[in-house]
């Protein structure tokens, strides 16, 4: 979903039934429907609570979030994913360079 949408995004437009996101207002004005997966779909009932309508992504105010916003929210997003990638490879590098086969990789012990 690009930022504009997810800024304007409203509880009617999510479809839990049909698994299916309604973009009343995309890019070029153009409406449109994506699927989302389940566990979306689950955070998303948790985030709503009992609301049925208004914006999904709300402020400390109950105000739509602007776009500004939204971009923070996902400029944050990736620092974190950056750092949780960067973890991962720190832990797994050793793992990798010595030849052991991690589990469940279906590979056997290769030779440096």
């Amino acid at each position: 979903m690009r930022r504009f949408e997810l800024a304007n995004l409203d509880v009617r437009g999510l479809d839990f039934e049909r698994r299916l996101v309604y973009i009343r207002e995309g890019k070029g004005g153009k409406a449109r429907t994506i699927p989302a997966s389940g566990n979306l779909l689950g955070d998303l009932k948790h985030l709503l609570g009992n609301r049925e309508k208004g914006p999904v992504f709300t402020n400390s105010r109950s105000d739509k979030h602007t776009l500004r916003q939204i971009n923070n929210v996902v400029a944050r997003a990736e620092e974190q994913q950056a750092l949780r990638t960067q973890t991962l490879n720190t832990r797994t590098s050793p793992v990798i360079c010595s030849g052991i086969a991690l589990p469940g990789s279906g590979r056997n012990k290769v030779d440096p």
